[in-house]
């Protein structure tokens, strides 16, 4: 996404190479005549911020559930200060859900 931010200002890869920010900084001249030209590149740069935004927030999610539950992020059990330890019966992945 930093890419895209650079090369619309002008600073990122030259114009043979595509790259959205470039796309969406040419197609500025053509907004009232082919919309288009705009709408696909933005479109796609916006879908991407979310696609990578809404997936960060799941992985957030999951890492913060087996904190609670006394797993490190990588999914292996360690003992914690001041909690107990869990049932060899409990299932972590009936907690996370």
């Amino acid at each position: 996404m930093a890419e895209a931010a650079i090369s619309f200002l002008g600073f990122g890869v030259q114009p043979p190479t595509p790259a959205w920010g470039s796309m969406l900084s040419e197609s500025r001249d053509f907004l009232y005549v082919a919309w288009w030209l705009a709408a696909f590149p933005g479109a796609a740069l916006a879908l991407t911020v979310l696609g990578i935004n809404l997936r960060r927030g799941q992985l957030d999610r999951l890492a913060a559930a087996r904190r609670r539950e006394g797993l490190d992020v990588r999914g292996e059990g360690g003992a914690q200060v001041g909690r107990t330890e869990r049932s060899p019966t409990t299932n972590t992945r009936n907690i996370i859900r």
